[in-house]
């Protein structure tokens, strides 16, 4: 064994495996993974790997939306729902796998227009990693965060995981009342990434 430089999203402890090359989670919380190919890891030959990349030409697919969202939500089958007046929108009746180039462009303008789009009971889950990049390389280069955990061999993908027993939450919360902080992620980037796609693989919670 021997100490790795990991990202802030690793906390050293019992529960995680660390080899000379390879950080990731301990079997027992493999185990519970319904998707263990998602497994987060932090491979060291990625460590301190960030440059930034030289300025490219960016082709905004919201450019070429339609205002009207005829292709993309015109379907009677398809329903939206405002989160808030100015911000979010909850879009159901629509599989993100499925979509045509037309209803990819129609997308991004609805992204830009209305910031956060939610799409419940998606597919892209069960896709090859490959196929879900491919998926996305339609609107843009992809990103590599350099400060996170992803699948092995992967490293567009960025993982949030939370360890079973850990008792982060009862942490957090130990002496406040809210989890707001500062949080720049990756605005000292040239050309930042201007879109996100954020699914649930898995959650523990019973309501």
């Amino acid at each position: 064994m021997s100490t790795v430089k990991l990202p802030s999203q690793f906390v050293n402890g019992s529960d995680d495996i660390v080899t000379d090359e390879l950080k990731t989670v301990s079997k027992a919380n493999y185990d519970r993974l319904k998707y263990p190919q998602w497994a987060p890891t932090w491979e060291k030959k990625f460590e301190n790997a960030f440059t930034n990349k030289d300025p490219f030409q960016h082709t905004d697919r919201g450019f070429f939306g339609d205002p009207a969202f005829e292709s993309l939500l015109a379907n009677k089958s398809v329903e939206t729902r405002p989160i808030s007046p100015k911000l979010g929108t909850e879009v159901s009746g629509i599989q993100l796998s499925t979509l045509t180039d037309k209803q990819k462009d129609d997308l991004a303008l609805l992204v830009e227009k209305r910031g956060v789009v939610i799409f419940r009971d998606q597919d892209l889950k069960d896709l090859s990693q490959e196929d879900i990049l491919t998926w996305a390389k339609y609107f843009g280069p992809l990103h590599v965060h350099p400060t996170s955990w992803a699948p092995k061999g992967q490293p567009n993908f960025h993982m949030v995981f939370r360890r079973e027993g850990t008792n982060e939450a009862q942490q957090i919360y130990a002496d406040k009342l809210n989890n707001i902080v500062f949080h720049s992620d990756v605005s000292y980037e040239l050309q930042p990434p201007g879109v996100t796609l954020l699914a649930m693989l898995q959650t523990d919670r019973i309501d």
